[in-house]
C-alpha cells in the first residue's frame, strides 16, 4: 500500500455504517550501496570493502566469507588469493534485505611475490641461520621443488626428503637448509639451487641461482 490518507468504511449486519480515516505513513526503506564495486590489485595487496546503509541496527553478511578479516561487518578487508566476487547482504530489524556486489581481480607479479636470499650464515646466532624461500604472501604459494648442490654437483639439500614437503610454503624455516650435510657442517662457499614454486593461478615457475654459505 502506498503512503497516503485512506477512508475505511465498516458496515454491521444491521446495516449501520461508520467511516474512519487511516493514515499510511511512508516506510523508511532500507537502502544499501557499496562504496567501491571494483578493485584491481596485485597478489598480496588488500582491498578495503565498505557497505553503506541509511539505517542503524543493520546486520551484514559478505559471501563467500573467505579471505576476509570479518564477513559480518560493514567494512571488512579482503586479501584474496584469487579473483573473487563478493555479495553483501544487509538486513534491517524488520527483516528487510538488500544486496550489492564487489568484484576483485587479482594479478600476479611473479618475481615480486618471492625473495630468495643470496647468502646465509649458519652459526646458530638466530640471525639468517637458514636458507629458505621468502615471500610477502606465503599462504598463497607452495614450494614444489627445492634442491641445493655443491661445487661437485652433489645434492646437499632436497626438500623431498623432509616430512610434510607436500605442503611446503615460503617463510617456513623448516623447509630450508641449515647448512649441514650428512650430519656435518658444510664448508663455506657458493652453492647452486633450483626452486620451483606453484602460484595460485596454477603456474609453476622455476628459479635457479647461487647462494653463499658464510662461516
Amino acid at each position: 500500500m502506498s503512503p497516503g490518507t485512506y477512508i475505511v468504511q465498516a458496515e454491521s449486519d444491521e446495516g449501520c455504517k461508520e467511516d474512519t480515516t487511516v493514515y499510511v505513513l511512508p516506510v523508511n526503506e532500507l537502502q544499501l550501496r557499496v562504496e567501491q564495486d571494483y578493485f584491481d590489485i596485485i597478489l598480496g595487496e588488500y582491498a578495503p570493502l565498505s557497505a553503506k546503509v541509511n539505517k542503524t541496527d543493520v546486520e551484514f553478511l559478505w559471501e563467500p566469507g573467505i579471505w576476509l578479516n570479518d564477513p559480518l561487518i560493514a567494512d571488512p578487508v579482503s586479501r584474496p588469493v584469487q579473483s573473487v566476487i563478493y555479495t553483501v547482504t544487509a538486513t534491517d530489524n524488520n527483516g528487510c534485505t538488500k544486496t550489492d556486489t564487489v568484484r576483485i581481480d587479482i594479478s600476479i607479479d611473479y618475481d615480486a611475490s618471492l625473495f630468495i636470499p643470496n647468502a646465509f650464515t649458519p652459526n646458530n646466532d638466530g640471525v639468517n641461520d637458514v636458507f629458505y624461500v621468502r615471500s610477502n604472501f606465503p599462504e598463497a604459494l607452495r614450494i614444489d621443488y627445492f634442491r641445493i648442490f655443491d661445487k661437485y654437483n652433489e645434492t646437499v639439500f632436497d626438500l623431498a626428503g623432509l616430512e610434510g614437503h607436500e605442503n611446503a610454503v615460503p617463510e617456513d624455516r623448516f623447509f630450508g637448509w641449515d647448512g649441514d650435510f650428512r650430519g656435518e657442517k658444510a664448508e663455506a662457499g657458493s652453492y647452486r639451487f633450483t626452486i620451483s614454486v606453484i602460484f595460485p593461478d596454477g603456474i609453476n615457475r622455476t628459479y635457479a641461482g647461487t647462494v653463499q654459505l658464510i662461516r
